[in-house]
């Protein structure tokens, strides 16, 4: 997706100058048989693989919109234009077929602006969805929102619409020239401005050549990274040529090395020197965890824990040592294509026999989605940084020394019964088991093979 942000004052503001006319208004109207979207009036509707919706939303100059697309079974790409015809917004979340695309437009000229729903991929079956408007805010109720900080920033500042105020974090664009294997490399480091220092980043991987840059500006992550003063950095790597398989998921192959070093660029421009070799915490859904897989494998002493969430192409089979004694969670799920499920379970079941810290941890009724991942994440990654890293300190230079975990202080999970118990309790080594690193997630892991409600 194209990243929706402009340099001035917040990520998701979009000002717009050109004027439009009636005439142009009337004609858009015949072609593209827009439906009007108001206040309190959410339409659902179905739409096939084939099929492009239209919407027309009038704004006053000054005004701030905030809608929503609720994706209900296919994976749909929001696109919104100005008054005079011009694409100002592009929305493609990483949420796959399940999941809100939101839209956050502010507009500097009035007229009617059209938003464009349409599927992601032409060759998948019809869904549906609902789009509503959330909000419209006057110039004056927009500007209220906008603390004082916000103005006052040199740099991008995070606003975030959805709740209503400032997460009071800094966002920054850096990028890398094409490597051996991949064309783009961008990035995009958000961190909270109270933070002394920061102990670790949150690497945000997305699916297949998507844009993972606005996922720093999740209210979520950023409330996890501000807890535990942690950045975040969300990723966009794309293709040379793309086929079956990503290859700029060989991150041995210089994926890997230009996401280090554009966080060293990071470090100088933060004024957060801790940054270059600051230990990584790696979050990803589908090719990006297949990322995150081959990131762990070449470079292990970097990385606190990770997640590898429903892909299907890997190249590194039994991994090394040290990549072993890295935690780790691989999704799997249950209404996934066979191929991928078949694969992450062989790539567990190889490396746990050799002594790996890693869970495998499947969610009956998802498909190749997201699911709950992130929040899983959330309380692992929370668990494994008191772990290896201790608590926080004054001390900057505690945040790139990592422990070693034992596997005899953790628990087992059974991926059958989806019971857990002590390693101690245990008996004998049984390495078709799960390993989880502490009581809190090992009691996540089984409501999420359960389908059943975290306990935070």
């Amino acid at each position: 997706m194209r990243h929706p942000r402009v340099l001035h004052l917040a990520g998701l503001m979009l000002f717009l100058c050109v004027p439009t006319t009636s005439t142009a208004g009337q004609v858009a109207d015949t072609i593209f048989q827009i439906r009007d979207l108001e206040k309190r009036k959410p339409i659902e509707r179905a739409i096939a693989a084939t099929d492009t919706h239209y919407y027309r939303v009038t704004l006053k100059a000054g005004e701030f919109l905030r809608a929503l697309v609720d994706q209900r079974g296919i994976d749909l790409i929001i696109i919104v234009y100005s008054p005079d015809g011009q694409k100002i917004l592009e929305v493609d979340s990483p949420n796959g077929i399940q999941g809100p695309e939101p839209i956050a437009v502010k507009a500097e000229t009035s007229g009617s602006y059209r938003i464009e729903v349409r599927a992601l991929e032409k060759n998948v079956p019809p869904g549906r969805y609902e789009v509503r408007i959330e909000e419209i805010l006057t110039a004056e109720q927009y500007a209220a929102r906008l603390p004082a900080v916000v103005v006052q920033q040199v740099v991008d500042t995070a606003f975030h619409p959805h709740i209503g105020k400032s997460l009071m974090g800094t966002i920054l664009e850096e990028k890398a020239p094409p490597g051996n294997n991949y064309d783009k490399a961008e990035f995009s480091l958000w961190y909270p401005n109270n933070a002394k220092y920061l102990r670790a980043v949150v690497v945000l991987m997305p699916g297949s050549n998507r844009d993972g840059r606005s996922m720093v500006e999740d209210s979520a992550w950023q409330a996890f990274a501000t807890r535990h003063k942690l950045a975040l950095m969300g990723c966009r790597f794309t293709d040379k040529q793309q086929g079956q398989s990503e290859g700029y998921i060989e991150a041995s192959h210089g994926s890997g090395q230009a996401l280090l070093d554009v966080l060293s660029a990071f470090a100088g421009r933060s004024k957060h020197p801790e940054l270059a070799g600051a230990p990584l915490l790696l979050w990803g859904w589908s090719a990006g965890g297949e990322f995150n897989y081959e990131f762990v494998a070449c470079k292990p002493k970097r990385v606190v824990a990770f997640i590898v969430n429903k892909g299907g192409f890997y190249h590194t089979a039994l991994a090394s040592q040290e990549a072993r004694n890295v935690p780790g969670i691989l999704f799997i799920g249950g209404k996934d294509l066979e191929f991928r499920t078949n694969m992450i379970a062989g790539l567990f079941g190889m490396n746990r026999q050799a002594g790996a810290l890693w869970a495998l941890a499947e969610e009956p009724s998802a498909a190749h989605v997201v699911g709950r991942s992130q929040e899983m994440a959330t309380i692992f990654f929370e668990d494994v940084l008191a772990l290896r890293l201790g608590a926080p300190s004054l001390n900057a230079n505690d945040s790139t020394t990592l422990r070693t975990v034992l596997e005899k202080t953790g628990f087992v999970g059974d991926l059958k019964a989806k019971t857990f118990r002590a390693v101690v309790d245990a008996g004998a080594p049984n390495y078709s088991k799960a390993w989880l690193p502490t009581m809190r997630v090992a009691r996540a892991w089984q409501a999420l093979v359960t389908e059943k409600p975290f306990d935070r």
